[in-house]
């Protein structure tokens, strides 16, 4: 018995010897084996693109270039940080010729729980050196006190590079290693020479921590700012997003979908987008029909957040809202990423024919009441194909051939105009057909009269 207790002693050691972190990884998709799910580009012009058979672990990695002098890249939002834990953040880098200036990955802490809000202090792993081959970098830090999110952040300075494998683990180092309690020495219960079992011998006990999963939220103000469904050869059909709020958001797993029901699988997507920003989505396969189609805004339970109907595209052309205060859109040059350009036609009011050519009056004989008079009002409308706005108004009895029309007759006063009018013209011509009857007869009697004298 002696001797198995010390061989356990002895393995006890040895695999507390060997143990330098409790390795729970907080970021989603860390090997890009699900393509750019949790991952957003942090400017505009930085290329982000998933390479296939060139990873560390995995099929798949990153690429991602920004032909800029300052550091941009792509990044991922990390929850249920604590500030009383240490955290080791790691990936592996391959840089690609031309080398870029700068490669490496960086950790932005938030004192918000959601990455809202300015950060608070970023910290940076060493930059890796000129090679073509894969090295790994990494950073052991403790947050600051009060911290309780965090965003990693993988970036590029002029020039483009490869990662894969991103870590960022709760992390004990070695020197804090917990060390084993005091071997007691096992208390024999002994009668005489016949001992029976041995007590007190030491155990371990081991727990598992569930990694911590981000809890999306659906955000209220997003909007759709911008379609691109029907584009030029070798392009993508995108989606640009607008955050009308006043802090950053962070929408993952969100999805753009086409008309309900229509047969096509909803895209999902993830974006971070700034304060009264915008931010685009490229569809990697075609999604919207070129003769029209619905492009709706899911979260990430599939619920609607805003949707737009277009009837017809032109190639190359976007539809970008008019403003964010109504559901207008016209169609434009496009503006990825930026404040929507303007309309080809930004007058909302239709071309409209003349009066005279837009009524159609009929009448009964004799009028005595205008509330009793039928008429009917046909009207003809330039109508601009690219310019979409739901407008209905009743007007009695007006029929309108063309919806969507902006000419409509506004009230009965208006109407009622109209057909006053015309009455007293028709007044006017009995008027003077009574009197050409009176001439005439006092006309014939002169006549007869002169004739009878004769």
């Amino acid at each position: 018995m002696k001797k198995i207790f010390i061989f356990l002693t002895i393995l006890f050691l040895f695999c507390q010897s060997k143990i330098e972190t409790y390795a729970f990884n907080l970021v989603s998709n860390y090997s890009f084996e699900n393509g750019k799910e949790f991952w957003a580009t942090n400017y505009s012009g930085v290329l982000f693109d998933i390479l296939e058979d060139e990873a560390v672990e995995g099929t798949r990695s990153a690429k991602i270039t920004n032909n800029k002098t300052s550091s941009f890249g792509v990044e991922q939002i990390v929850l249920d940080i604590s500030s009383t834990l240490t955290y080791k953040i790691s990936g592996w880098i391959k840089l690609k010729e031309p080398y870029p200036e700068k490669a490496f990955l960086r950790i932005a802490w938030y004192k918000s729980f959601d990455t809202s809000g300015s950060q608070f202090l970023t910290e940076d792993t060493p930059v890796a050196t000129p090679s073509s081959s894969w090295q790994k970098v990494e950073l052991v830090k403790n947050p600051p006190v009060g911290i309780n999110s965090a965003k990693i952040r993988l970036l590029v300075v002029n020039g483009s590079a490869i990662f894969d494998n991103i870590l960022v683990e709760e992390f004990i180092p070695p020197s804090l290693t917990p060390t084993p309690p005091p071997t007691e020495t096992p208390v024999l219960n002994c009668v005489g020479q016949a001992c029976l079992s041995p007590t007190n011998f030491p155990t371990q006990n081991s727990s598992l921590k569930n990694t911590p999963i981000a809890t999306p939220i659906s955000y209220q103000n997003i909007y759709l700012s911008e379609v691109y469904p029907n584009p030029q050869t070798g392009e993508n059909e995108w989606v640009e997003i607008y955050n009308d709020n006043d802090f950053i958001v962070n929408l993952n797993n969100w999805y753009i979908d086409d008309i309900e029901d229509g047969g096509s699988s909803p895209k999902k997507f993830s974006l971070t987008i700034q304060p009264k920003s915008y931010a685009a989505f490229d569809l990697s396969t075609a999604m919207f029909n070129n003769d029209g189609d619905v492009v709706r805004l899911l979260d990430f339970d599939k619920k609607e957040k805003d949707s737009f109907e277009y009837k017809n595209s032109q190639k190359g052309k976007s539809f970008g809202r008019v403003s964010f205060e109504s559901d207008e859109f016209c169609l434009q040059e496009p503006s990825k990423n930026q404040k929507n350009n303007f309309c080809f036609n930004p007058t909302p009011t239709k071309e409209v024919t003349s009066t005279k050519s837009l009524i159609t009056l009929t009448l009964s004989p004799i009028i005595t009441s205008p509330t009793k008079s039928a008429f009917s009002i046909n009207k003809k409308v330039n109508q601009n194909p690219y310019y979409y706005q739901n407008y209905y108004q009743p007007a009695f009895d007006i029929k309108i051939d063309q919806q969507n029309d902006l000419a409509l007759v506004n009230n009965k006063t208006d109407v009622l105009g109209i057909y006053n009018k015309r009455r007293i013209n028709r007044y006017s011509f009995l008027s003077l057909l009574s009197f050409s009857y009176s001439v005439l007869s006092a006309f014939g009697i002169i006549i007869k009269t002169f004739k009878h004298f004769s």
